[in-house]
């Protein structure tokens, strides 16, 4: 999929309302028109339940362009010479498409609707399947495509994993740690995060931080809920998110963006996608910061101190080959520091941190036959953490150094409606640690992994429509203990007037961090190395309907986790990972989504509940709420596009989230109201073209507390200005 160019945020002091003049004059002064020029893009539906098609190869006759559809059963090309065109559709499981001609006029979009008429394969006598790719992605894993992104004018990936239903993002890129991602209700060191399908490393804290990877690199992001170790590997207790990049979907395009606004925040950003031949080539380059004057509130009073300073740059590259015949590598480079602030009488940051990452990967599918498949990866990362105390009465200066390197082989077998794939995964991973005070030092500890999956999908016609059964298994080992068996299993049947329901049961796991186990030892602190995985058991039901713009769906589930490590205080007083006996948490997941006017407005609402209670047993702790869990989300949304106007109104509630396990101090983080607003118009449709925007984040102004000790700065104003060639 060819994608347009991506806007992001920049800050106005004084001319806000000029510019909100401007916008509305030049929107009604301009023809209703799509926003990209020469562009042709469409639907693809089954003709049986009309319903999407995933996976269908979209093609330009006579061209290199070439595109997948999305799980929306969506494509798109942009920047394509204006002239006439062919564009053919085929998908295995169907029949080919009839070419459909289209003249491609400067400055105007061309919308199309493709219908594929199944292609029944008969096994034996009567029994008739189908492709499982069909029928609709189930309810629990859920796509937001770079169209989505664009049209909300997200800047990062937390900001995209934000809007996702069931998702909620920690943090932010301000504080230590940057950000990371809770899906539903799970703590984000239980949520597995994947590049292209390959996991990235944790870091010292044992979650990955999204600041990483600019978003200018993700083409979708697939976040799938649930005991997902079986699919996802260690870490998917509460899910997974794949983040995947450019790179495989051929965007063709170059952006220059640069932003600036309240608090002295600034952001700078250039990408560019081009072919050469075969060919397809992606980079991008992304700086951010925040000023020395920020607001941490304490109370009724808002103190500022100077110092307290953020700014990160990043940077992707990328490579593919239509045809591939050579590997698709892609590597990122990333570095951060943040000012993390000290008491506030200080009037200045406790310390500051600086993070590093590298990591470099390449697949190359070296078998892509009929009916086998195979494929190989290989990916380095490493990172560096260090936090320097500006105190010199505080102890607080220490590095840290991970590696992460790994290889996996995936084969696949298809046999009509029946599909199976294997696949082994090697992993090793070093964690090295100094401190100021030598004897408190963390050391260097190594550790060893495997990973053996295997999995099994099939379809069946059935009475108004299709059922599909997933079954999957994986074996998970370190030198460390035995392997641990994780496996999954779920079911779902489509109608053809559009309903859907699924039932899905797994067992998934977690590994102790290498910081959990060999945490230096001191008066304060200590770790633990008998420390046993997590272990997770949970169920869940979804059920929904999809008709034409309107989706309605809910998901319930129930999970079961043992053996939870929770640092608490020995018999000496220092904390130290213990493996807590059990907890469970029952949730639901509701979502509505209307689409009007062609999808010129979208509107959304999601609501969230958890209850995650602590079945330990133990005093002062069974029945407790798990820290960190909000019981309640709410979130709403409206996404306008207009023709040269497009922007999103936005607005969160989240209940109040516990503090500290024993709950006895009372201690919580209070609930917040969060709104948020964005617009945008492209000013001219000449290449280039500017676009122009404006955000208003914090609308009320109200005190968020994301993270404990680290409020919100209140409302922040913010413009942007994008160029795109």
């Amino acid at each position: 999929m060819l994608v347009r160019s991506k806007h992001r945020s920049c800050c106005l002091a004084r001319s806000s309302g000029c510019l909100v003049l401007a916008l509305t004059l030049a929107t009604c002064n301009s023809p209703v028109q799509a926003e990209s020029e020469r562009s042709i893009s469409g639907v693809v539906l089954d003709s049986l339940l009309g319903l999407p098609v995933q996976d269908a190869l979209v093609r330009l006759t006579g061209s290199a362009f070439t595109a997948s559809t999305n799980s929306a059963g969506r494509f798109e090309f942009l920047s394509i010479p204006a002239g006439p065109w062919t564009v053919e559709v085929t998908r295995y499981g169907y029949a080919p498409s009839a070419p459909q001609a289209v003249e491609v006029v400067e400055g105007f979009e061309r919308h199309l609707r493709i219908d594929l008429a199944p292609k029944p394969i008969a096994l034996g006598n009567s029994l008739v399947v189908r492709s499982l790719n069909s029928s609709p992605a189930p309810t629990g894993v859920r796509t937001y495509d770079f169209r989505q992104i664009q049209r909300a004018g997200h800047r990062t990936v937390a900001d995209a994993l934000d809007a996702i239903p069931g998702v909620r993002v920690y943090g932010s890129s301000e504080t230590p740690g940057g950000t990371r991602v809770s899906v539903g209700g799970a703590a984000p060191e239980r949520v597995a995060v994947l590049l292209d399908g390959v996991p990235l490393a944790s870091g010292s804290s044992g979650a990955v931080d999204l600041d990483a990877v600019p978003l200018s690199a993700v083409t979708s992001i697939e976040v799938s809920p649930g005991s997902r170790s079986a699919g996802s590997g260690d870490a998917a207790i509460g899910g997974s998110v794949n983040l995947l990049t450019s790179s495989a979907s051929r965007l063709v395009r170059q952006d220059i963006e640069l932003s600036t606004g309240s608090f002295g925040t600034y952001r700078g950003m250039a990408n560019s996608g081009f072919n050469l031949g075969a060919n397809h080539i992606e980079g991008v380059l992304e700086t951010n910061g925040r000023g020395h004057q920020f607001s941490y509130p304490d109370g009724d009073s808002t103190v500022k101190r100077q110092g307290v300073q953020a700014r990160s740059w990043r940077g992707f590259a990328g490579f593919s080959n239509a045809g591939h015949r050579w590997p698709r590598v892609s590597a990122f480079v990333y570095n951060s520091t943040v000012g993390i602030p000290g008491a506030l009488e200080q009037l200045q940051p406790g310390a500051t941190a600086r993070n590093q990452r590298l990591r470099a990967q390449g697949s190359w599918p070296w078998l892509q036959g009929r009916h086998v498949s195979a494929e190989g990866a290989l990916w380095y990362e490493s990172g560096e953490d260090h936090v320097r105390s500006l105190e010199t009465r505080i102890k607080t200066d220490s590095d840290w150094r991970e590696r992460f390197i790994g290889a996996r082989q995936k084969v696949g077998l298809s046999l009509g409606a029946a599909n199976f794939g294997g696949e082994f995964e090697l992993r090793s991973r070093r964690m090295e640690g100094t401190d100021r005070v030598p004897s408190q030092s963390f050391g260097v500890h190594e550790q060893t992994e495997f990973s053996l999956r295997a999995s099994a999908k099939g379809t069946s016609g059935v009475p108004g429509g299709v059922v599909s059964l997933t079954l999957m298994g994986a074996a998970d080992g370190d030198q460390r203990s035995t392997p641990v068996y994780s496996p999954r299993a779920d079911i779902e049947y489509a109608h053809r007037a559009g309903v859907y329901s699924r039932a899905g049961w797994g067992r998934s796991f977690r590994r102790p961090p290498l910081t959990s186990l060999f945490w230096k030892s001191d008066a304060f602190v200590a770790g633990n190395p008998n420390l046993k995985p997590e272990r997770a058991v949970e169920w869940d039901l979804a059920a929904g309907v999809h008709r034409g713009g309107f989706i309605l769906e809910s998901r319930y589930f129930e999970r079961s986790l043992r053996d939870i490590i929770s640092w608490e205080r020995d018999a000496m007083g220092r904390y130290q990972p213990r493996n807590v006996s059990r907890a469970v948490t029952l949730g639901r997941e509701d979502h509505a989504i209307l689409e009007l006017w062609h999808s010129s407005l979208t509107l959304s609402y999601s609501h969230i509940f958890t209850a995650a209670t602590d079945r330990s047993g133990e005093v002062n702790h069974d029945g407790m709420e798990l820290v960190m869990s909000p019981r309640h989300t709410h979130d709403l949304s409206a996404d306008y596009y207009v023709g040269r106007m497009s922007g999103r109104l936005s607005g969160r509630w989240v209940s109040s989230r516990e503090l500290r396990r024993d709950n006895v101090s009372g201690k919580v983080l209070p609930p917040y109201r969060l709104f948020d607003a964005y617009a945008r118009i492209a000013v001219r449709r000449l290449a280039p073209s500017l676009t122009l925007g404006i955000r208003i984040n914090n609308i009320t102004n109200e005190r968020v507390d994301l993270l404990e000790r680290y409020p919100s700065p209140g409302r922040a104003l913010s413009v942007e200005t994008v160029i795109s060639f």
